[in-house]
Order: C-alpha cells, then sequence, then structure tokens
C-alpha cells in the first residue's frame, strides 16, 4: 500500500487562491496536515475558499495583499507567522490569461501582466526565502508556471515573457540557495491547458492539440514537491501538461 503523504506540522502560504489550480493546491495541502495561509488580491475569493475547507477550516487563513510591492510580501509572510508560526512552504500560484496580438498591446498592459505573474513570484521568493533564512529552517517554494515559458503561441507574447521571467527566476533562486546550504528548495510546476478558467489560463482556443489539464493532478504533484520525497530536487521543472511541453 503507498504511504500517504502528510504536510502535518508545516505551514504555507499558498498565493492567486482565484483561481482554479492555486485552490485546488490550498486544499490538498490542508488535507495533507498544513496549516495554509490563502492570498489572494480578492479577500472574498480567499474567503470562500476557506469557508469550502470545512471542517479544517480553522487551518486555513484568509489574507488580502498587494503580492506585486515589498509591503504586500511583508504583510502576508506577518499573517502567517502570527497565526501559524514560519512559513515553510510556498506555492506561488498567480496566474493570469491575456490573448491578443503583440501589435494591440502597449507598454502599460505588458507591465501590468508581468507585474501580475512575473514580478509578484519574483517577490515571492525573495521575501520568503529571506524568512527562511532568517529563522535559519529548511523549506519548499513552487512556482507555478505556465508553459507558454516553453512554447511559442500566438497572441501570447506578453504572457510567455511573464512565464519565462518565473521560470528562469525559480532556476536562479535554486541556485543560490543550493550555494548557501541552508536547505531551500526552488521548483517549477509546469501546465498547460487549463479549461474552465478563462481569466487565469490557457483554454481551447489558445491550446486547441493540448489536453486539457485536471486541476487535482496538478495539486498532487505540487503536494509531491512539497514533501522531503523532493527535497534533492532544486531548480527542476516538474511538467504536469499531459505531455504538451514535449513538442519543444
Amino acid at each position: 500500500m503507498a504511504r500517504e503523504v502528510k504536510l502535518s506540522g508545516r505551514t504555507a502560504i499558498v498565493t492567486g487562491v482565484e483561481n482554479v489550480l492555486a485552490a485546488a493546491v490550498a486544499r490538498r495541502f490542508v488535507a495533507a496536515g498544513a496549516r495554509v495561509v490563502l492570498v489572494d488580491t480578492d479577500r472574498a475569493a480567499a474567503g470562500r475558499l476557506r469557508a469550502q475547507l470545512a471542517p479544517r477550516e480553522t487551518a486555513a487563513l484568509a489574507v488580502s495583499a498587494d503580492l506585486m510591492t515589498d509591503a504586500g510580501w511583508v504583510e502576508a509572510i506577518s499573517a502567517c507567522g502570527n497565526a501559524f508560526g514560519p512559513v515553510d512552504l510556498l506555492f506561488n500560484g498567480v496566474q493570469a490569461f491575456r490573448s491578443v496580438s503583440i501589435a494591440d498591446v502597449d507598454a502599460a498592459e505588458f507591465g501590468d501582466l508581468f507585474d501580475q505573474v512575473a514580478v509578484s513570484a519574483w517577490l515571492g521568493q525573495k521575501h520568503v526565502i529571506g524568512a527562511m533564512r532568517a529563522g535559519g529552517q529548511r523549506g519548499s517554494i513552487i512556482n507555478l508556471v505556465s508553459a507558454l515559458a516553453q512554447l511559442g503561441v500566438p497572441d501570447c507574447a506578453a504572457l510567455a515573457a511573464a512565464a519565462r521571467g518565473v521560470l528562469m527566476s525559480t532556476k536562479s533562486a535554486a541556485l543560490e540557495c543550493a550555494r548557501d546550504g541552508a536547505g531551500i528548495v526552488v521548483n517549477a510546476l509546469l501546465v498547460g491547458r487549463v479549461d474552465g478558467d478563462p481569466l487565469h489560463f490557457p483554454g481551447a482556443l489558445a491550446l486547441p492539440d493540448a489536453r486539457p489539464v485536471d486541476p487535482e493532478r496538478v495539486a498532487a504533484a505540487a503536494l509531491f514537491l512539497a514533501t522531503d520525497g523532493a527535497a534533492y530536487m532544486t531548480g527542476a521543472e516538474l511538467a504536469v501538461d499531459a505531455g504538451l511541453t514535449g513538442l519543444r
């Protein structure tokens, strides 16, 4: 019989819980015994997810924070510490999907998308790694990355740039943490087509030849990356995309 994966005693921050994948990951972490801070710019979305976690909703805290700012991350980490103790697990789940011709995207729109996806993930790594180092603790960071970081898709140039930014910051942060030997690992979880959440993920119109991803499969992969079973994985790209990135 397979051993049940547990996160008892672990404290996680999960961001972007308005989207279906981050929400699935948060539910999986709580079910595995973790205490989870649910972070989104939309406090109502975080609150709704917390209510859905009954009877374990007391193991979750809903927080609204601007993750595109240093202050927002300081607030989220402080809320985590006050409620549950030091963070030792981060799932950067913020995503946004826009399919627009490169000729029709202005610099402000590009910057907004890049800030939402890449800057928020970079700031999360910066602040959570800093908190882990300050506390002298081991930890795991998992960055959700669109498969568009690896694929050329029409009308997705801005998102591809943002996704690639998250992927490469993952690798750089992983190497820095490996160098200092503090036991902090940083990995990327790549996903492709996700039907039913057009505000956050590519669907059939953008990736018509791709099989859709089941959010629960993504959550299972995230759970693995959060455990000691992945302690020697860092800087890795774990693709849960039904073979989509295998085409590159």
